[in-house]
């Protein structure tokens, strides 16, 4: 083996090493997603699928399901293809170089199609994430365009950068602007959700606090968890964005920028699809207690208000009545 070679070897096995440890992350973070959609599947289908909203709700989980399946096989299927076209097959006579620019060329038809389910699944999660906010700021109209506009653009802008890398494909981690541009509006539309539900909580607190002395509800609870699970949803999605920005300007080859950027792609893709599916599990485990008391609580308030004005005038005239009839009594007896 000649020097070229040798040091070759050592580039391609250090690649293949950081691939390895990715892809057991991804097995690993599937595994936990199965799980955690059976559970979203279960609740669904006890408390029934009637209404439009939770047949989209289901639609969504099934969509899912199967993107990211999609993008497990592809993952496992462009490793496996890689190493036995790299290291099993000899077509090549020996030659170490053209083994691997063949195993290259193998495993194009699956980087090719890496980006599509990815970016369906990201898409499919904004998309419940913004119907959550949606649902929760029912009848204000301005907060619901914000959301229609930031949610229309971040479709657009990840398809087209789908169609990008398919275009310009240079390697399995190669980045564009457009992978940047779709990384930070996909994260600005997930933050507005939570910084709108977090408005929501605290509008909600404050109206419950000035109604009735009350220890927290469950809407309360269920809203706090939608908000610090979207906290840390829009934290590790702020990193993978910087990263991809970072990627972007940074040379070739197999550097701590590779393999920190390569790892917070698993952990990131797992959390897009593990996050919708515990916003449905929430919602279906205090369905009633959060959308219901949302709806009413405002209304509620207003109607106690109308509620004591009612009986403030009812009493005003029992107590006119009997004046009335004490000043009558009054008079006879004179």
């Amino acid at each position: 083996m000649t020097p070229e070679e040798s040091a070759l070897l050592s580039d391609f096995g250090a690649q293949l090493l950081y691939a390895i440890a990715a892809l057991i992350c991804t097995c690993t973070f599937y595994g936990i997603y199965l799980l955690a959609t059976s559970i979203a599947f279960y609740l669904l289908f006890r408390k029934g699928t009637r209404g439009v909203a939770r047949k989209i709700l289901l639609a969504c989980l099934v969509l899912l399901l199967l993107t990211y399946t999609w993008a497990f096989v592809v993952k496992c299927a462009a490793n496996l293809v890689n190493i036995q076209g790299a290291l099993v097959e000899n077509q090549s006579g020996g030659d170490l170089t053209t083994q691997i620019d063949n195993a290259t060329i193998a495993i194009l038809p699956y980087q090719y199609m890496i980006a599509w389910p990815v970016t369906l699944n990201l898409i499919i999660s904004d998309c419940i994430v913004t119907w959550r906010a949606w649902v929760i700021w029912t009848g204000s109209k301005p907060i619901r365009g914000c959301l229609l506009i930031f949610a229309s653009a971040s479709f657009v802008v990840n398809i087209v950068d789908c169609i990008f890398d398919d275009i310009a494909l240079k390697s399995f981690w190669a980045t564009s602007a457009w992978d940047t541009a779709a990384a930070f509006l996909s994260f600005g539309l997930n933050l507005v959700a939570t910084l709108l539900i977090a408005l929501r909580v605290w509008q909600y607190h404050q109206v419950m606090r000035s109604w009735v002395n009350h220890p927290r509800t469950c809407a309360e609870n269920v809203l706090l968890v939608l908000v610090e699970s979207g906290a840390v949803y829009c934290v590790l999605q702020f990193v993978y964005s910087m990263l991809i920005l970072f990627s972007e300007r940074s040379p070739g080859g197999v550097t701590p920028l590779f393999i920190a950027t390569s790892m917070v792609i698993e952990w990131f893709l797992a959390a897009s699809a593990l996050y919708p599916v515990s916003v449905i599990i929430i919602v279906n485990l205090e369905w009633s207690p959060l959308d219901y008391t949302l709806r009413n609580t405002y209304a509620s308030n207003e109607e106690s208000g109308n509620h004591r004005a009612r009986i403030s005038s009812l009493k005003f005239a029992q107590e006119t009545q009997l004046e009335r009839s004490q000043k009558s009594d009054n008079i006879m007896a004179k």
